[in-house]
This record gives structure tokens, sequence and C-alpha cells, in this order.
């Protein structure tokens, strides 16, 4: 009887998705969370340049718009390559490296926040800028733990 039920299993096993809440106000399943993830990091970056593009800075401002530039349109990327990984081991990788550059993001905006000289519009913009960069750190600090710890 064990023999037929060990013949009876599948082969490949279908990974079933855990409901995840998202904020207080629903829950979805890590399939809607990564498509959701995805576009938040997307107009993340779009409001970021539109921010970039408001303000006038001079030349020692440029290297941390530069660097923010760069960064905070990263972490989208990386993060949509990191949800079409090869394998679990590339997730891992990729993961770590949406990790870093929203680490790396976080940094530069708030030099940017502490330096720059802004109008009240540009501070609100920023200002959101800022928190959404923490959450972006504490979500991907949270799936790379997670990631690592099901290896």
């Amino acid at each position: 009887m064990r023999k037929l039920e060990e013949q009876a299993k599948p082969a490949v096993q279908v990974r079933k998705y855990e409901n995840v809440q998202v904020g207080r106000k629903r829950t979805v399943n890590n399939v809607e969370f990564k498509k959701a993830l995805e576009d938040r990091t997307l107009k993340y970056a779009i409001e970021l340049i539109k921010f970039l593009k408001s303000v006038d800075y001079n030349v020692i401002d440029s290297v941390s718009s530069n660097q923010v530039l760069r960064s905070g349109t990263s972490i989208g990327s990386n993060y949509r390559e990191a949800n079409r990984a090869e394998s679990k081991k590339d997730f891992v990788h990729k993961i770590g490296l949406v990790e870093k550059e929203a680490s790396e993001t976080q940094y530069w905006m708030k030099l940017i926040s502490e330096t720059w000289v802004l109008n009240p519009e540009q501070r609100k913009q920023c200002d959101f800028l800022v928190k959404e960069t923490d959450e972006f750190v504490a979500i991907f600090v949270s799936i790379s733990k997670s990631s690592k710890q099901k290896k």
C-alpha cells in the first residue's frame, strides 16, 4: 500500500502561494504581491525622475543626483529580474542586489533631504521618496532573509 502512495505522488510539486497581508486593506497572494511591488518600484522610479527634474541643483548636488538616479531606478529593474530568476540561488543573489540598491538609495535620499534647498512642494516629494525608500529597504531585507532561510 505504501508503495502505491509513493508512486501516486506527482514528480513535480506545485508551490502553493500563501496569502500575504499588504497594508491594512486587503490580503493578496505572492503572485499579486510581486506584481504590485513591481508596479510600485516603477512608480517610485518615475516619481524620483520627476523630483530630480524639478530641482535646480549645483555641481556638488549633481553628484548625489546622479547616484540616487542610478541606484533608485535600478531597484525596480533588478526586482523584475529577480522575479524572473532561473533558479532559487539566482533569485537569492538578485534579491540581494535589490536590497543593496535600495540601501544605497536610502543613503542618497537622506543626504539629499538634509543638504538640498527645496521649496515646499519639492520637500513634500522628497519626504515621500525618503519614506518609500525606507519601506523598500524593509521589504527587500525581509524578502532576502526569508529567501535565504528557504534555501
